[in-house]
């Protein structure tokens, strides 16, 4: 059976700023009604896991949305014309300091399809190098986190990592060292 699709009417951006805008399309539904939907629109990103010692590299960051902290893999948005690894490189020396060699892209996924045709690529490296101390100015309230995996499962089931796109990453990444015997 194939699903019919709406039509498109109009577009038009509503709201932009430098990290997203939002578009509001009207549209005809395949009953014939009228309606609209809002998208937003931002570049794909990145998801980076770095496991090293038997512990996983997060940032602790407060979230306004949420009024407290999160922990997280290291995300980021991809800059135009950037690959995914060099993005990945690029946002984890900005938000933990550590330099990544030997990095290995192993799925992706749309982490919010309802709203928006994001995707987050999950990158994994497991040979890090501190390069340096002082973290982005922009990443001023991020604090570098190594959790041992032992603990993982324990930190998500009382809610300590709750982040989607760290569990849908955390997901990717079982699968794939499941399949693989050459880590990162």
């Amino acid at each position: 059976m194939t699903r019919r699709k709406p039509k498109l009417l109009s577009s038009k951006i509503v709201h932009k700023n430098p990290w997203y805008c939002v578009r509001h399309d009207k549209l005809i539904w395949p009953d014939n009604s009228r309606g609209e939907y809002f998208v937003m629109e931002l570049p794909d990103g990145i998801i980076m896991i770095a496991e090293q010692d038997q512990k996983l590299l997060l940032v602790e960051q407060h979230r306004y949305t949420l009024k407290t902290s999160s922990l997280e893999f290291c995300t980021g948005g991809l800059n135009k014309r950037e690959t995914i690894l060099h993005g990945a490189k690029r946002e984890l020396q900005e938000e933990t300091g550590y330099e990544a060699h030997r990095l290995r892209t192993i799925g992706s996924f749309e982490a919010l399809n309802g709203i928006t045709p994001h995707r987050m690529h999950v990158v994994v490296t497991d040979h890090l190098r501190q390069k340096k101390d002082d973290l982005e100015p922009s990443e001023y309230d991020l604090r570098v986190r190594w959790i041992p995996i032992s603990k993982w499962r324990q930190c998500i089931q009382r809610g300590k990592i709750g982040d989607g796109p760290t569990l849908a990453a955390w997901t990717i990444y079982q699968a794939w060292k499941a399949t693989k015997k050459d880590s990162p």
